[in-house]
């Protein structure tokens, strides 16, 4: 990886929204630079809605995000394939007893 930092007060051009997209990741500290010194926000705060917007709705799409969440709405805990939710009672009655009572 090439280490692209620029010297205290040099003037940083403008970069174009995908780069900074990618800067934050790769290369945060020149890209903050390049951010303050020319803000722009509007382009990434339409670009970061969506992302998040897509990451919500592209689940629901398929029959199982939509019934997990009816679930999730309704409050209530739907079954699996016909089966009863797991209770702590299923996790515990098959671990050892020695890491039951451990941190006793």
């Amino acid at each position: 990886m090439v280490n692209t930092t620029t010297a205290p007060g040099a003037r940083v051009g403008p970069m174009s929204l995908a780069a900074r997209f990618i800067g934050v990741i790769t290369a945060p500290r020149s890209t903050f630079e390049a951010i303050a010194a020319h803000p722009r926000w509007l382009g990434m705060l339409v670009l970061v809605t969506a992302i998040i917007t897509a990451g919500a709705v592209l689940p629901m799409t398929s029959e199982a995000g939509q019934e997990a969440a009816r679930c999730w709405q309704s409050g209530s805990a739907c079954s699996t394939a016909g089966r009863p939710p797991l209770s702590p009672w299923h996790f515990t009655a098959s671990m050892p007893s020695s890491l039951l009572f451990s941190r006793l």
